[in-house]
């Protein structure tokens, strides 16, 4: 590795407006800023996310969005190594 730190995909998955879950990735997120590794905060409640389907995902509008951000990620840390 480099010494360049790789990209944090941060998923919160509740769809609680007061999840606890999403308050304590808002302050990793916050941690990791700080310690200039760039993050990304993917929050479902805010950017829902149909059931998967396996038939029928891969052709969902919201999924070349969705696959993009992943890669992105595994991407840039893969180059890395």
């Amino acid at each position: 590795m480099n010494g360049t730190p790789p990209h944090v995909l941060l998923v919160s998955g509740s769809p609680s407006a007061k999840s606890s879950l999403r308050e304590v990735l808002r302050e990793v997120e916050r941690q990791l800023a700080e310690a200039n590794v760039p993050t990304d905060f993917l929050d479902l409640a805010a950017e829902p996310l149909p059931a998967f389907n396996p038939d029928t995902t891969c052709n969902a509008p919201h999924y070349a969005a969705l696959k993009a951000r992943v890669e992105r990620r595994s991407e840039e840390h893969t180059s890395e190594l």
